[in-house]
């Protein structure tokens, strides 16, 4: 009788750690937070998180196969996990369809069906294990280290930063893998810290969004999503992208982030928040000629800004 390899969990979605470290409970198992993209292998097929194979034929194939069934990790271009444009470098390798990238496989997490029931722990043992075992040098695990309490937690991050590499995560010594499921400060079984930045810019400009009423589909992973057709675009009637000038003299685009669609809007009707200074929140890492991930936080007071041209 021929056996049936069942499919293993989705991936599973971080939530952002205060950095006070505020309401987490101890112990936590730490490791660093990789800058690269992200690949998980299911019932012997190689994909990316949103459970559609990678472009890159040759990493496809290389990963692919019931033996890394379960495994979850970040890959990078080259053994090195720290370079300040990995996700760049990375992103831009297994995008090409052709070619036979220096893509290693960082692995954080190991979860075929026999395990996804187990503490992170047990996984974690388990995973090492199969590492050694499989003895492939493109395939490492992540390395790890228990923290007892904030202190630790925040010395360790320190020094991970220190290292170069993007952040920390935190994962719950007892927790169970919980595939497609987005982590929270409530469950805490997918912690991290990473470092946001915050800056304040002069605002120029405001573009108008736009909403999507193409056709809902169903993707591999059984979650909806609508392409995005020109056809399908329509004006939204509110902010898209706030358009700044930085403190460097360079232009960037914001995200409205925190406003509220009213706000949304109101903004794009009155067009009051050109000419006022805004702070804003992003990555501190991994960006090249651009900002990262940078939010509207919040309007500053003119009379709260430095009168030295810096508009």
């Amino acid at each position: 009788m021929t056996s049936i390899l069942l499919p293993t969990a989705g991936p599973i979605f971080a939530c952002d750690v205060p950095a006070d470290y505020a309401g987490v409970t101890w112990p936590k198992i730490g490791m660093p937070k990789v800058d690269g993209v992200y690949g998980r292998n299911n019932a012997g097929r190689f994909l990316g998180r949103s459970g559609k194979q990678l472009k890159n034929l040759s990493v496809t194939s290389r990963f692919s196969g019931t033996e890394f069934d379960g495994m979850h990790g970040e890959l990078t271009l080259g053994s090195n996990p720290t370079l300040p444009t990995l996700c760049i470098d990375t992103s831009a390798a297994v995008r090409r369809t052709l070619g036979e990238p220096d893509i290693h496989w960082w692995i954080w997490d190991y979860a075929p069906p026999s395990l996804e029931s187990k503490g992170f722990a047990n996984r974690l043992e388990a995973l090492v294990t199969r590492v050694i075992t499989l003895d492939i040098p493109t395939i490492l695990d992540m390395p790890f280290r228990l923290l007892r309490n904030a202190e630790e937690a925040e010395a360790y991050y320190r020094s991970l930063r220190g290292h170069g590499y993007e952040g920390m995560v935190l994962r719950g010594v007892d927790d169970k893998f919980q595939g497609d499921k987005r982590a929270s400060m409530a469950n805490q079984f997918f912690l991290r810290r990473k470092p946001w930045l915050e800056e304040d810019g002069l605002v120029v400009g405001l573009l108008e969004g736009s909403s999507n009423t193409n056709e809902r589909e169903t993707n591999e992973r059984g979650l909806s999503f609508r392409r995005t057709h020109a056809a399908g675009l329509v004006p939204s009637g509110m902010v898209g992208t706030i358009v700044v000038r930085r403190p460097n003299g360079a232009m960037a685009n914001i995200s409205p982030g925190r406003m509220t669609k009213d706000e949304c809007r109101r903004q794009l009707q009155t067009l009051e928040l050109i000419g006022q200074y805004i702070t804003y929140r992003h990555m501190g890492t991994g960006a090249l000629n651009t900002l990262r991930q940078a939010t509207y936080q919040r309007t500053r007071m003119a009379e709260d800004m430095p009168g030295d041209g810096n508009g």
